[in-house]
């Protein structure tokens, strides 16, 4: 035989039975005469009605109540619910009355009261405290009550039409026999079309028959159900409740009464899941986040593990994909960013995941793999859709993008190092050319082993003071003297020599150590600044100290280069910062806005490496820079090189007009030299000129002395 759905729940109904009860309506009562309904309801409904504060003091109580406890009202407002207990009761009503103000719901309690002159009563209390967790109303039935008439609970039920609550009401039957107004509110059935229906009258089918065996189970065994599902209002439209159903039996056990109070809590949920939702997804372009992306990869490898199937991760990232943000601007490089999504997620199954980490980077996550060619037409795919223009309003830009390729378990013990792997076949996809994938190989895992010792070394040579400022002078080819330092950094390893910056910064950017490796060079200028004969004072050399884009973005506080220089101790004018074109480039506006609002209280700056092709001249227009550094790809080509020499002339004219100071880096021979100072350009860098020293033995710094004797020792 099937069994019945419990109150308030979309299980299909069981046959039918006695009809229900007449619900009272309020309607065609004015307001007032509906509150005065209302409190003669509380006031001579046939069960106790009790306020409490969290302290248990009766506040309120009915006639009922107040006959209950066999005290006048008067005598018991006020005072503690707990003296009309029997004393072994007492420590159970304190838990159940710390039940009702720290938990959710209806909450319920069987006890004895201690009442004066009568033998022991046994009452149900059945409370629930208000949304802001100060009082309760408590519901308290003699036992010997419970058989009542449906008249007598109608009456009862009705009370219940103020609470915020939906209530609905089912004799044994699941037939409906009372709703209250709230319920009308949420579900949209008014009490004369739900009277008499079964309870499956909001059946929405989202819940399986496991749902409802676990539900009867609870209710047949402990009396009641909590829990949460969805229902279908009359509109059509599913709403999800916070639902309790408490069953009343008579003195038989026979069920009385099943009593469903239920909440919709639709748009709680939806709040949270949009919250969730916004912590695991990436705003632009809905795809998962980092956090999700990781979460969904841990599963996959575990996954992988038990069924012995592996796993693909494919790494991404576009290129040239800052030439879109700093030519067009950050709206247009979002737009590409979202088609980039959509092209990617076109080119998967749905089964796969694909993730945006962050800025350009993204992965595809490819689970439970049979076929292994699947992944190679994948990431061609991905690959050829990147590579295909891409329309932006009026413009239309063209990228690509290098795709690094890893497997689980072939690759990778488990997700953190299939990532790394994946990476690295990343960076060497795009030290092949991009536009392309590249598979982690034997050959990438030892160049990761190099890297991972060589990051080790750096983190040492860091904290041990191996990492030395050296300086090499700027030289005026007219008098010969040095004004200008440049402050160059070298790693004196212990095993192999003296290694040159390029041969670790970058793997310092990559780590995050550029802000303490710049903290290392400030601390070192400032040492050997302060160490500087005192009689040159009036004169100063300057030093020149490179700054990276992170540290330019992240690394120099509100107060930018000045409060830099004042923390060190360093004047004004004894320090010239240097950025390189490409850190112009890279930083776009941003970086070009800051270089601007620095230079506007007072700070020198020098561009360097002048003349590789990424950037114009239109920027030396744009920013006040005090030099302008050649770079020496550029005066290599002089003795021979037509072209070179024009660039030359042009920069040296340009640079004169804008008082702008010109300096030719990398110069190694006398034909560099003297073609550089037969042109017009006055300042001059090099191996030829004066190689780097360390700091703390710079001659350059007292007194300005030639660095070549061969040039004459001018005035300064």
């Amino acid at each position: 035989m099937q069994q019945d759905p419990p109150v308030g729940s979309d299980a299909p109904e069981r046959a039918a039975g006695d009809s229900a009860d007449a619900a009272v309506s309020p309607e065609g009562f004015s307001a007032e005469s509906l509150l005065r309904c209302y409190r003669e309801l509380f006031d001579r409904a046939p069960v106790g009605y009790l306020v409490v504060d969290s302290r248990g003091r009766v506040l309120k109580v009915n006639e009922t109540g107040s006959l209950l406890f066999s005290i006048e009202p008067t005598k018991l407002l006020g005072r503690r619910i707990g003296v009309m207990v029997a004393q072994s009761e007492r420590s159970r009503l304190r838990r159940f009355l710390a039940s009702v103000f720290d938990e959710a719901g209806d909450q319920t309690q069987e006890i004895t009261l201690a009442t004066r002159g009568n033998p022991m009563t046994w009452v149900r209390l059945q409370a629930r405290a208000d949304g802001m967790g100060h009082r309760a109303l408590i519901v308290a039935t003699d036992f010997r009550d419970l058989g009542v008439s449906p008249d007598e609970m109608q009456i009862a039920v009705s009370v219940y039409r103020v609470l915020d609550h939906a209530v609905m009401i089912a004799d044994g039957e699941n037939r409906i026999v009372s709703v209250n107004p709230r319920f009308t509110e949420i579900t949209g059935y008014p009490p004369d079309e739900a009277i008499e229906r079964k309870t499956n009258l909001l059946k929405s089918g989202r819940q399986d028959d496991a749902f409802y065996q676990r539900m009867w189970h609870a209710l047949e065994t402990r009396g009641r159900w909590q829990g949460e599902l969805w229902n279908r209002r009359k509109n059509g439209e599913e709403f999800l409740e916070s639902l309790s159903i408490h069953t009343l039996h008579d003195r038989e056990g026979r069920v009385l009464r099943r009593v469903a109070l239920f909440s919709d809590i639709t748009d709680q949920r939806r709040a949270v899941e949009e919250a969730q939702r916004q912590a695991n997804h990436d705003p632009l372009s809905g795809l998962p986040n980092r956090n999700l992306f990781l979460d969904r990869l841990e599963q996959e490898v575990r996954k992988g593990q038990r069924n012995a199937r592996s796993v693909a991760l494919l790494y991404l990232d576009l290129d040239h994909f800052k030439e879109v943000n700093d030519t067009l601007g950050h709206q247009a490089g979002d737009r590409l960013l979202q088609e980039v999504a959509r092209r990617i997620r076109a080119s998967v199954r749905e089964t796969d995941t694909v993730a945006r980490l962050g800025g350009d980077e993204f992965t595809v996550i490819m689970g439970d793999l049979t076929d292994f060619n699947r992944v190679d037409l994948v990431a061609q795919e991905i690959v050829d859709a990147l590579a295909r223009p891409f329309p932006l309003g009026s413009e239309v830009v063209q990228v690509s993008a290098s795709l690094g390729i890893a497997f689980f378990p072939a690759d990778a013990d488990g997700s953190a190092e299939l990532v790394d792997h994946a990476d690295r076949a990343m960076y060497a996809a795009k030290k092949a050319g991009r536009n392309r994938y590249q598979y982690f190989t034997p050959q990438l895992q030892s160049s990761l082993r190099e890297r991972h010792r060589r990051i080790a070394e750096l983190r040492n040579a860091l904290s041990n003071r191996q990492l030395q400022v050296y300086l090499q002078p700027v030289v005026d080819l007219l008098s010969g003297e040095t004004r200008l330092l440049e402050a160059l950094l070298r790693w004196q390893h212990p095993d192999d020599g003296l290694i040159l910056p390029a041969q670790f910064l970058p793997l310092a950017e990559d780590i995050g150590i550029m802000g303490e490796i710049g903290d290392l060079v400030f601390e070192q200028v400032s040492a050997v600044v302060g160490a500087a004969e005192p009689s040159h004072a009036e004169n100063p050399v300057r030093i020149a100290i490179n700054q990276s884009l992170r540290e330019l973005c992240h690394g120099r506080g509100e107060r930018g280069w000045v409060g830099y220089l004042e923390e060190y101790g360093l004047p004004l004018d004894r320090v010239v910062f240097e950025i390189t074109e490409r850190t112009l480039l890279e930083g776009g506006t941003m970086v070009e806005s800051q270089v601007c609002r620095e230079i506007e209280q007072g700070v020198s700056v020098a561009l360097d490496d002048f003349g590789t092709g990424q950037s114009s001249m239109t920027c030396l227009e744009r920013i006040p820079f005090e030099y302008v550094k050649l770079d020496g790809s550029v005066v290599r080509r002089l003795p021979h090189d037509r072209p070179a020499r024009a660039f030359l002339e042009a920069v040296i004219v340009l640079t004169g007009s804008l008082g702008i100071r010109l300096i030719a880096e990398g110069v190694e021979t006398e034909a560099e030299r003297d073609y550089l100072r037969a042109s017009g350009c006055r300042f001059a860098q090099g191996f030829l000129l004066g190689p780097p020293v360390p700091a703390e033995f710079c001659r350059y710094l007292s007194g300005g002395a030639p660095a070549d004797p061969r040039l004459p020792r001018g005035e300064g």
